[in-house]
């Protein structure tokens, strides 16, 4: 459990100042996306439901902050 918070923290700390952007922002291995899925999997399975419910909103809000292109 330290070993994995010790390398979410700067993850979370990372994208939750730069949220706002939406530059990274669904970038799975690189993005918050990818970091806010695996928070919620963490928080979930250390039984923190208050962070969990947290990053699992932040995830679900990434999905309103996306336009979609179509080039075709």
């Amino acid at each position: 459990e330290k070993e994995v918070s010790r390398y979410l923290s700067p993850a979370l700390t990372y994208a939750n100042k730069h949220e706002k952007s939406s530059r990274h922002s669904l970038g799975y291995l690189l993005g918050f996306a990818g970091v806010y899925c695996v928070a919620v999997l963490f928080f979930h399975l250390t039984g923190d439901e208050s962070n969990r419910d947290l990053y699992l909103e932040k995830y679900i809000k990434l999905k309103f902050q996306v336009t979609i292109k179509c080039y075709c």
